[in-house]
């Protein structure tokens, strides 16, 4: 008899002890990114510093940062399945990428992709929005 409380009073402790887990989730730790395109609310950023971005430059970028930022907020919308969203976030970028190199300075523009690759963020962006 005393097994059989014991097991009762030892499983229902368990049982609250899973719902508290449950209830209470860690948050997600992601690595600190420099920026991502179409964040809103940033302020000029470490890119900016390293790659040297004139204020003309600048004015190009955030508008590049802009457009790629809406087109993936409406890709994610669309409802396709997650490789066909893969496929056409990898054109997004693409078609992002050419914009960029013709904004920034070849020098500019190689720095951005080593730094990209250095910090694992194929969507860090120089941006100040």
């Amino acid at each position: 008899m005393k097994k059989m409380m014991l097991t009762a009073v030892l499983l229902a402790s368990m049982t609250a002890v899973s719902a508290q887990e449950k209830s209470n989730p860690k948050p997600e730790q992601k690595a600190p990114s420099i920026a991502v395109a179409g964040s809103e609310g940033r302020r000029p950023n470490k890119l900016n510093e390293m790659l040297r971005i004139t204020p003309e430059q600048q004015t190009k970028v955030d508008e590049i940062a802009k457009e790629y930022g809406k087109a993936m907020t409406d890709l994610k919308s669309t409802g396709l399945k997650e490789s066909d969203m893969e496929l056409r976030a990898m054109e997004l970028r693409k078609a992002r990428d050419s914009k960029m190199e013709q904004v920034l300075e070849k020098e500019q523009y190689l720095k951005l992709e080593s730094l990209r690759k250095e910090m694992g963020d194929r969507d860090a962006m120089p941006i100040t929005k």
